[in-house]
């Protein structure tokens, strides 16, 4: 997912934001890595030998649009004077979609 992407889904305009967006672009990757229990970007495994990737579908970038667009929003832990939320469900349900669940 690319910078440009995730500003359009949030309708940012401005760059003064870019390094939060981009950082928020790599914590819902890595969310959406961990909650399936996929590899999205090439990496290396704990014994130093290299785990392939696999291209990230439509879906799974939906979802983390899902998220970019809901942290961006919500910063804080607690936003006080409004309705708590959380991850929202439906980026949850399409990462459910493809989950590899361990044995």
């Amino acid at each position: 997912m690319t910078l440009a992407e995730a500003k359009s889904h949030l309708r940012v305009l401005y760059d003064d934001e870019d390094a939060y967006i981009e950082m928020l672009i790599a914590a819902a990757r890595e969310y959406a890595e961990n909650y399936q229990n996929r590899v999205y970007v090439e990496r290396t495994d704990v014994n130093g030998n290299p785990v392939e990737a696999e291209a990230m579908p439509a879906m799974e970038k939906a979802a983390c649009l899902l998220l970019i667009g809901h942290w961006f929003e919500h910063r804080e832990t607690v936003n006080i004077g409004s309705t708590a939320t959380e991850v929202p469900l439906s980026a949850t349900m399409i990462l459910n979609l493809r989950r590899n669940l361990p044995i």
